[in-house]
């Protein structure tokens, strides 16, 4: 692990990657590889840790993985913003993977970041008020339900 995370750090360098982001990328890789070897070995996957080939370890990266990571994440109740720069950390990883040829695709650039909850009410509403327009309910009604619904919502986030 300690020779992957090495390799990782001089391809971030060929990419003028600034110190302070390959800092960051090199803790959040490790954070995903201690989580990853324990997910592995939780699914009976019989993983040595000294031995086993960075080819070896890439084949088990799939977007179902990092999906798991993700939810990982949220459970565990890390920020928003720590979250997704793992994310973006896994995505880049991905990425140098690909370049030495141990992943055809990167998985990781098919997960989505962690949202902001008040993106994703938005986003409801939205697909609420054209459903409701496509019924042709009246516009009074719609502006009512839509007010009902922000005011569920923010009451639903002071019961948070």
């Amino acid at each position: 692990m300690k020779i992957l995370k090495k390799e990782f750090c001089l391809y971030l360098k060929t990419k003028n990657v600034s110190l302070v982001t390959q800092k960051n990328y090199l803790s959040d890789l490790g954070h995903f590889l201690n989580w990853f070897i324990f997910f592995l070995k939780s699914k009976n996957v019989d993983v040595d840790e000294n031995n086993l080939s960075t080819s070896t370890l890439c084949s088990f990266i799939t977007k179902e993985v990092i999906t798991q990571y993700k939810g990982f994440l949220s459970l565990n109740h890390i920020s928003q913003k720590t979250a997704n720069r793992r994310l973006s950390t896994l995505r880049k990883f991905c990425s140098f993977c690909i370049s030495q040829g141990w992943l055809k695709e990167n998985p990781a650039k098919k997960i989505a970041n962690i949202g902001y909850p008040k993106d994703q009410n938005e986003e409801i509403l939205k697909k609420f008020k054209l459903s409701l327009n496509r019924e042709n309910i009246s516009k009074i009604t719609v502006k009512n339900y839509l007010s009902d619904i922000k005011q569920f919502l923010i009451w639903a986030e002071g019961v948070n």
